[in-house]
């Protein structure tokens, strides 16, 4: 019985050169992120005869199109593909003996390296991110319910991919940058779509190489401070919500058909509750989140419900090393079993897929609700 094989396919600026390249190749990496970080690849060469010095040295932001190959790993007969995607040389580092190329998703340019400055006027974030995706000549996906709406956003001195991750973040969106397109989704969303593995600690030996948990109490905060630029009055306005106002809001938001149902009800609650809360907001020496924003409103209250919700919540962190596998990408979701306190629902949040002397997959996992 034959045993599995995994290479590499790679082409230069559209030129196959998989042949001609595989007996210098000494490691590959895969760096999928699903958020906050372009993807990016490194490539690690053989240079014992100094050609990459010479004729094989190659151009600044050329554009490497990569696969993993593999076969015979399910079946004897099958030969599956996982395509990586463009990428656009940022840097070669020469040593003795070896040259290493490091190349990312997106072209280089202005989309990640030139500031701008621009006063976005009554628009949607979707338009902001088309306009923007359309000016570098890179494709968008765009993965949210809500449609999110300024009166006004300002980009001062930013680069176009930085001010659009700032706003993003600002709104609790996840932007990724991947195979010369801009993503941009919910994550809680894709939190609750089906896992596409499980794994067990006893039942899955062979196939996890190694593992690390970590669970950390994160700092509890009793407020948020929201700042925003006020156009109106050009000045910078500070607002302060409690996390009792919050989730007080919140609960009204839930039940508002059983409110709209009892408005005189509803009217003395909220006025007991708004004396209620000044009382406790003279003794309230808690801590302070502080938050900047891009407007006023009710906006603020749900940038500040999600903001104290994701720095309040105990966090639960996991590392492994398995097997390689294709189904591993940054945004996907795993089960894992028979680690005890640390069983449940995982989200991806980077895999790195791993290509030396034998084919891996790191992922990065956040513990998610099931």
């Amino acid at each position: 019985m034959l045993s599995r094989e995994t290479w590499l396919m790679i082409e230069y600026e559209d030129k196959d050169i998989s042949t001609e390249l595989q007996p210098y190749i000494q490691s590959f990496s895969y760096n999928d992120n699903s958020k906050n970080e372009i993807d990016d690849i490194e490539l690690t060469l053989e240079n014992t005869d100094g050609r990459w010095f010479y004729e094989w040295f190659p151009d600044e932001g050329a554009k490497l199109t990569v696969s993993i190959v593999k076969k015979r790993w399910s079946d004897e007969l099958i030969e599956e593909t996982m395509p990586c995607g463009n990428f656009f040389i940022d840097q070669i580092d020469l040593a003795p003996g070896t040259i290493s190329l490091k190349a990312l998703a997106i072209p280089l340019g202005n989309l990640k390296n030139q500031v701008n400055s621009v006063a976005w006027e009554k628009i949607s974030l979707q338009d902001i991110a088309t306009d923007i995706s359309n000016k570098h000549s890179v494709t968008l996906e765009y993965y949210v319910d809500n449609e999110i709406r300024y009166e006004r956003v300002d980009q001062d001195k930013e680069a176009d991919l930085v001010f659009l991750n700032r706003i993003c973040v600002e709104e609790g969106l996840a932007l990724k940058a991947t195979a010369s397109k801009i993503i941009i989704y919910d994550e809680e969303k894709f939190e609750k779509n089906e896992e596409v593995l499980e794994l067990s600690r006893l039942l899955d030996v062979k196939m996890i190489k190694d593992y690390k948990f970590s669970r950390t109490n994160k700092e509890i905060y009793d407020k948020v401070e929201v700042s925003y630029y006020d156009p109106t009055t050009k000045k910078l306005i500070r607002e302060v919500l409690t996390k009792e106002q919050l989730e007080k809001r919140k609960e009204a938001e839930d039940n508002k058909e059983k409110n709209q149902k009892k408005p005189v009800a509803s009217r003395r609650q909220q006025k007991k509750d708004e004396n209620l809360q000044k009382k406790e907001d003279k003794k309230n020496n808690g801590k302070t989140l502080k938050i900047n924003s891009t407007a006023k409103g009710r906006d603020n209250r749900k940038k500040a419900e999600k903001a104290l919700e994701k720095e309040n919540k105990e966090k639960e962190t996991a590392g492994l090393t398995l097997v390689g596998d294709f189904n591993l990408l940054a945004g996907q979701n795993i089960v894992l079993k028979d680690f005890g306190h640390f069983d449940g629902k995982y989200a991806i949040e980077k895999a790195t897929h791993t290509l030396d002397d034998v084919y891996t997959t790191e992922v990065e996992l956040k513990k998610v609700k099931k």
